[in-house]
């Protein structure tokens, strides 16, 4: 029983996708380090993410453009209370990634999960954002703003996270709760692009 079939995926200039599978239910952990002209790799450990389970998917950010990593699946396995080895060779593995390309966010659009709801209840907003070059723009900043007030001139609600950014298939979801009765007009901006929506609260 062990970790087997780790590949890292989706690579880009900044960041990138490992995934494997377990035999077990085992935690998601993650190692990665930059590989040096010497050979030597300094590694750095990721803490768990996501629920135990058999399928594993750790996404990478904030790396550097045009550099060589390596990198270990870890899984902790809680019957053994150990970590598991690698059954097939497979981890740890190294990959580089990407020249640093600079396209900009060409296009963004926006779901609503309930576009009326009452004051009591919440409204998941998705987000999906992608590249000039047709690629999820993963790492990008929102920016998430009401742009029409209360008669009283309070705000119409709230957004959680406060500070999202985009994944690594270039979604990011944010959850609406409002504060006041009526219509809340909802612009978003990623970069210089805009989407707008709109959230109608009832009583």
């Amino acid at each position: 029983m062990g970790i087997r079939n780790f590949r890292v995926e989706e690579i880009q200039a900044t960041s990138a996708v490992a995934r494997w599978e377990t035999d077990t239910p085992a935690t998601t952990e993650l190692a990665i380090g930059r590989l040096e002209e010497d050979g030597s790799c300094e590694l750095n450990e990721l803490p768990p993410i996501g629920d135990i389970g058999l399928f594993h998917e750790y996404p990478i950010y904030d790396l550097e453009p045009s550099t060589t990593y390596r990198v270990f699946a870890k899984s902790f396995d809680e019957n053994i209370q150990d970590y598991m080895a690698c059954d097939d060779g497979s981890s740890p593995a190294e990959f580089e990634t990407a020249d640093e390309y600079t396209a900009g966010v060409d296009k963004i659009s926006v779901s609503v999960e309930n576009k009326e709801i009452k004051l009591n209840e919440t409204s998941k907003i998705t987000v999906t954002a992608t590249l000039e070059n047709g690629i999820p723009a993963s790492g990008k900043d929102l920016i998430f703003k009401i742009t029409n007030g209360t008669p009283g001139g309070r705000e119409r609600g709230s957004f959680e996270p406060l500070n999202p950014k985009t994944d690594s298939s270039g979604k990011a979801v944010v959850t609406f709760t409002p504060l006041h009765l009526g219509k809340a007009h909802i612009e978003i901006k990623v970069e210089d692009k805009i989407a707008q929506t709109e959230i109608l609260v009832k009583p």
